[in-house]
Parts: structure tokens; sequence; C-alpha cells
């Protein structure tokens, strides 16, 4: 430490030699913590630990898990923590898969709650359950047509009578995005409680029982709302009750199941729509034609993208879908869609041009980006381009255990990735963190342009 730094410190009351010895005396009283590890063990295994969380996990995972309930202890204790989670016997080795170079376990909890799913969903195969009659079907389809003045597709048609009157009390629907499954979900609505049924819709996300109940008219809560009102006795399903879960593919293990359940106490009808190549469950989860294992005579699919009209843009999507990205990327730099860019200083310069020219031409443009800070420089450049100050307000929204700004819907414990958006904006300037989550322009909207640096 230099002398000025001492003398800094003498002068603020803290002499160096002071210091130094009571950092000395702190050392010599220390006491280590004591840790129990099979007991830590234990807690990272069980429901809501942090192994729990996912549907398997590696020895690094562990390592992850433990270190911070480790604090002051020597190095050496680390190995043999990881040693008792994986030996312990909530911790289940699962058998290599060819290929594979390492080692995965899975929480005990994790498997029961796959074990109670497949046996839910095969008691609930074969029973009798809500249905309607085929004619008053028909003519829930025929009533939707009229109002959306246009015809559903013979797919959504089969499927929108086929969920109304097949009698089954647990239906999976498989959709890719944009097939149509909303509206095909509003017709089997109109069905349902024109018989006298009562429908009801959830989600994982509040978006996304938002849009089922704006886009298909469902009184739709979040399963985290649904499963407390279940479990608060506020809903009380009865064989008069089709509960839809919207968006299935986030929805985890632990949520089907206790839908499941009620639904199986009850003898409701469940019908699961998602699609498992769309954004996953936060925790464990597998989709939805794998979580219900469904029979193939309760599974129904909507595999005809009807958003993009271009029918080059659909294939690109589904080669996206297929995995197949190259090709598809490919299509789009063909096309205009993607537009290369040298480094992050043109790519910026390159986007703000082309979301001022649409904003000029009176089309509606969105920006994306993946990191908060390119976010602000996004808003400098926008704000320079326009000439001054605009209207821009970065807000961010967090969700941990930790203090942050907390979203309903969000377990203890458990963070979630930061989420900006731009409000009260130039038209279309907003930002989502995630690059592969589904993007629908609003009617009028532009295609969308994609520049990388």
């Amino acid at each position: 430490m230099s002398a000025r730094w001492q003398a800094e410190l003498t002068d603020a009351g803290y002499p160096p030699d002071v210091i130094a010895a009571e950092v000395e005396s702190a050392g010599a009283d220390y006491q280590p913590p004591v840790v129990d590890l099979d007991e830590l063990a234990s807690e990272l295994l069980g429901p809501g630990g942090r192994l729990a969380a996912e549907k398997t996990f590696t020895r690094g995972d562990v390592i992850i898990a433990v270190a911070p309930h480790l604090h002051g202890l020597p190095v050496s204790v680390l190995d043999e923590a990881a040693e008792t989670v994986l030996e312990h016997r909530d911790a289940i080795a699962l058998p290599i898969v060819t290929g594979s170079r390492k080692q995965v376990w899975a929480a005990r909890c994790v498997l029961a709650d796959e074990e109670a799913i497949a046996t839910l969903a095969e008691s609930l195969t074969g029973d009798e359950g809500p249905g309607v009659e085929e004619q008053f079907a028909l003519e829930a389809v025929h009533r939707l047509e009229e109002r959306l003045g246009a015809s559903l597709t013979a797919t959504q048609k089969e499927v929108a009578v086929g969920l109304m009157t097949s009698g089954h009390r647990l239906e999976v629907v498989i959709g890719v995005g944009g097939s149509g499954k909303t509206t095909t979900l509003a017709a089997v609505k109109d069905g349902f409680e024109t018989a006298g049924y009562t429908v009801i819709g959830t989600a994982t996300s509040g978006q996304a029982a938002k849009n089922l109940g704006d886009g298909a008219g469902i009184d739709s809560r979040t399963v985290a709302s649904v499963t407390w009102r279940l479990d608060h006795n506020r809903l009380v399903l009865s064989d008069q009750h089709v509960l839809i879960l919207d968006e299935g593919s986030m929805t985890t293990d632990v949520a089907i199941a206790r839908l499941l359940a009620a639904v199986e106490r009850s003898g409701a009808k469940l019908i699961v729509v998602g699609d498992d190549r769309q954004l996953g469950a936060i925790g464990p989860g597998r989709g939805p034609h794998s979580s219900c294992r469904a029979p193939p005579q309760q599974l129904w699919a909507l595999g005809d993208n009807l958003r993009q009209t271009n029918p080059a843009e659909r294939a690109a999507l589904s080669q996206l879908r297929d995995g197949d990205i190259e090709t598809a990327v490919a299509w789009y730099a063909r096309n205009g869609r993607v537009h290369p860019a040298p480094d992050r200083r043109r790519a910026v310069i390159g986007m703000i041009r082309a979301w001022a020219g649409d904003i000029d031409a009176g089309r509606d443009s969105l920006l994306l980006a993946h990191r908060r800070d390119s976010v602000e420089m996004l808003n400098q450049a926008a704000r320079r381009h326009r000439g001054g100050p605009s209207r821009l307000r970065l807000r961010d929204h967090w969700s941990s255990s930790a203090g942050h700004h907390g979203r309903s819907g969000t377990r203890p414990g458990r963070r979630r990735r930061p989420r900006a958006r731009l409000r009260d904006h130039e038209p279309g300037l907003e930002r989502e963190p995630r690059l592969h989550h589904r993007f629908r322009p609003r009617p009028g909207c532009a295609t969308p342009r994609l520049v990388l640096g």
C-alpha cells in the first residue's frame, strides 16, 4: 500500500497497522461453518431444489449448485460435497446414451413427476368425458366462419369437430406456429358452451393466457392462478368443465401433473395445445405430446402454416423448425431478409436507417437486440437520427429472490433473464432479449429484416 493511501486511511481514523491487527485477530478466531452435506444434497435434489429444476444434470451442474453453500470451507470439501450429492438416494444415474461423453443424473422427484403424468394420462384414456353432438360441433364451426368472414381449413374443421365430439377426457393438439390453433379453439369453445359446458383456458405465461382470451374468447388465467384456485377451492371442476391448456410446451411436468390430477378427480376434460419445437418450459418439461403420452386417437395435428402467405417463406420457416438452419438462412439472405454487416457500428447504422425508412413510409417496424447495452446503443442512435430527444424510455423487468422488480407468477428463488422493453416509443422500436422468440407482425407491419454484425 502506498504511503499516500496509508496516510489517507490514518486521517480517516483507520490506521493500517490497526486494520492489519484486527484482520489477524479475526482470522485466528474464525470458525469454519458446519455444513451437513447429506442435508444439502437432499435440499438440492428435493422438489424445488436447484438440481430438480432441470430434467437431468451432470457433475459440473452439481459443483455449480453446491459451491455457494461452501463459502469459507477448504476447496477439498467441494469434491466431497459433489460426491455426496451424486451418491445420494435421490440422485438417479441414467443410462449413458450412445455418443454421449458424460454421465447424467436425474432427481428422483423429477422421475416421479413423469411417472405421475403417465399414470394420470393412462387413467383418463378410454374414459367418457364431455362431448357434444356432431350437429352442435358443425354449427359452431359455421358460426365462427360467419364471424370471421372466411372459411376454416379442412384440417382446422377436422380438429375442432373431433375435439368436440370425441368424448375423450384428455386430448393433445400439436400445431406449428401460425397454424390457426387459437382460431380452432374459438370454435371448440363455442360448441361446448352452446351445449352447456363451461370452458376455462390457462397457459403458463400471462401473455399466452391473454392471447387465448383475446383470440378465442375463452376466460383464461395463468397455470399458477388456476392451480392456486383449485387448491383453495376458488375453482371447482366438474364433468361439465372443459379445461384448455395453451402453449403446453412451456408448462412444467409438475404443473401438468397437478392439472391432470384435478381433471381426473372431477370428470372434466383437458385439452393440451402446443408445439414442442417452440419455447420450452422453465423447469422440467418435455412438451405436450411427450409429457401427456396421449394415444394416437387422442392426438391431433395442425401442420399447415397459415400466417405466412409466401409459399417460399413458409418453406423456410418449416426448415428452421426442423433444424435445417443453413438452408433457411440462405433463403433469407437471397431474398433480402438478412443483411450481414462487417462490424457492430455499421450494423447499428444499417438497422437505424432501415427502421427510420420504414417509419417515414408509414410502416410499423421493429428493432431487436440481444444485449441491454445494444438496446441503449440503438436508443441513442435512433434519437440522433430523428434529430433530438424522443419519447423512448427503457424499463427493465427482473424476477429473482434478491429484491429485484418482481413479476407475477414467478416462483421464489428462481431468477429469470432480464427483460427490457421500450415504452411510449417511436412506433415499432422495442427489444426482446432472446432472438428465437416468435415474432408476429401486426397487420400492415413490414416484413422484419435482420441485420447481423
